[in-house]
């Protein structure tokens, strides 16, 4: 049930920290067009990528 209730707030993507990568949401979250990206948030904001 939680898959489904992230999935359909349709956010623009969803960013897995290093360790907390989820495949399964990954894919489902690709399939219904939602980018998926594997990255540090914190190097994210540092670098202007968030």
């Amino acid at each position: 049930p939680y898959y489904d209730y992230l999935l359909k707030l349709r956010p623009r993507r969803i960013i897995f920290n290093p360790g907390a990568e989820n495949p399964e949401l990954a894919r489902l979250a690709s399939a219904e067009g939602i980018e998926v990206e594997s990255a540090c948030t914190l190097v994210l904001l540092a670098y202007g990528g968030y």
